[in-house]
């Protein structure tokens, strides 16, 4: 069990005694260039010995914080401490800790849509777990941090970790008559380490929301673990629910925007191109937290983008 220890800030393994050596770690954001960015609560401070003993953790402010540690020489790793998707495995070795989310299904995870029919997903193979949080990670590599007399300071430079998918559906006809629209992304990895920001094997799908951005236009965004270390297809799947209760799904590969990208981190992806039927808006009853989905039949289109 980890304890902490008063007086150092400190949470360990074992119970040996708080250190008297203090080291000073500075964050520097300048790497960071996602348009959206907020800092952080806080952060979490990893150190893990060269010589294979038990990890160090510190929990310290995004500015900078004053961590006690014995001389030594660590592998240090430093993470954004304000998630709450994110579970951790592993996180006592350096080279094999890793994140990741729990399950979930498109159902819970489309905003107004609380029953009904789970509609088709990208790829039936694969689990679909819950959007990541906005992660960002300092030193992914294998920079080596002796802590002595000469050396008590440290600048460590955070960089984001968590892909954020921008999802832009254009050229809709009648988007009037929409209800509620949501998606679901597949082909992504289920978790990814610390140290490299490599993601596992693993494919997984992750859903998200839509709203209306425009007069024939719906935008959402996720954000995942990025691809897998083997090469999968991203199939991306737009659910739309009508306000009759009908409800339509029309599934693109989009692989090719994907691996296309030239910013990996920060991508859009873009698809439409489809006509819903024509009714009139019905002024809201009072009753938009629980759509009533009680058709269960779901219509799936598959669109070629090429056309």
């Amino acid at each position: 069990m980890l304890l902490p220890m008063s007086g150092c800030g400190l949470i360990f393994d074992d119970l040996q005694p708080c250190p008297d050596e203090d080291v000073h770690i500075e964050f520097d954001w300048g790497l960071v260039d996602h348009p959206e960015f907020y800092m952080p609560e806080g952060m979490t401070v990893l150190c893990y010995p060269t010589d294979g003993g038990d990890y160090w953790k510190f929990e310290v402010s995004v500015e900078s914080g004053t961590i006690n540690l014995p001389y030594n020489s660590y592998n240090i790793l430093a993470l954004n401490n304000d998630t709450r998707t994110i579970n951790h495995y592993f996180e006592q070795t350096y080279n094999g800790a890793l994140v990741f989310t729990q399950g979930i299904s498109v159902i819970e995870a489309t905003f107004r849509a609380t029953d009904g029919a789970e509609p088709p997903h990208p790829d039936y193979t694969q689990p679909i777990r819950r959007e990541a949080d906005m992660m960002y990670v300092a030193d992914q590599g294998d920079t080596i941090y002796d802590v002595d007399e000469d050396n008590r300071t440290i600048t460590l430079y955070p960089q984001q970790f968590t892909p954020n998918y921008n999802i832009i559906v254009d050229n809709i006809g009648n988007l009037k008559s929409i209800s509620t629209a949501s998606f679901a992304l597949s082909g992504l990895s289920g978790a990814k380490y610390l140290v490299n920001g490599h993601g596992i094997e693993t494919p997984v799908t992750f859903p998200g929301n839509l709203a209306v951005s425009g007069e024939a236009q719906l935008t959402g965004n996720v954000v995942t673990f990025g691809p897998t270390t083997l090469p999968h297809k991203n199939i991306l799947c737009i659910y739309v629910w009508l306000r009759n209760g009908e409800k339509f799904v029309y599934m693109y590969d989009v692989t090719d925007q994907i691996d296309s990208s030239p910013d990996p981190m920060n991508l859009t992806i873009r698809v439409g191109g489809f006509d819903l039927p024509d009714m009139p808006e019905i002024p809201d009853s009072g009753n938009a937290g629980n759509i009533n989905l009680g058709i269960d039949n779901w219509v799936t289109v598959d669109v070629d983008l090429s056309n």
